[in-house]
């Protein structure tokens, strides 16, 4: 018997993919969102978006940003914190880096504002 983890349908998962130094591999999708809470973190303290509005701005599916934040929160990079209404029912988490943006190395950086901005945002940006 493998042993590798089996999921539910019995089918094996693969093994932990790393980069040396025991750091984990992330993919491009994983990156992206990773980089666009990072950059959030650091010019707002954090992002509040559902995962819907989060794939539309890495053009991934919600499926894999689904994933994504999985990952990401299982390797300890990202926090995330449910919101709840009024009524009790559950909206759009808070994302934020689990360790300062100076730590924590995503890549080249983007202006992650642009592509979570609302018409109301927008103005406020071109106020600036």
């Amino acid at each position: 018997m493998s042993s590798r983890a089996r999921g539910p349908e019995g089918v094996v998962a693969p093994p932990p993919r790393s980069r040396g130094a025991g750091r984990p591999h992330l993919t491009k999708s994983q990156q992206a969102i990773l980089r666009l809470i990072a950059g959030e973190t650091a010019l707002n303290g954090g992002l509040c978006a559902s995962k819907r509005e989060l794939a539309a701005a890495v053009e991934k599916s919600v499926r894999t940003v689904d994933i994504a934040i999985s990952v990401l929160r299982g390797e300890g990079l990202i926090v995330a914190e449910p919101r709840f209404e009024s009524s009790g029912a559950q909206c759009a988490s808070f994302y934020r880096l689990s360790y300062p943006t100076d730590v924590v190395d995503v890549g080249p950086a983007e202006d992650p504002a642009r592509h979570l901005a609302s018409e109301k945002d927008e103005r406020r940006f071109e106020e600036t």
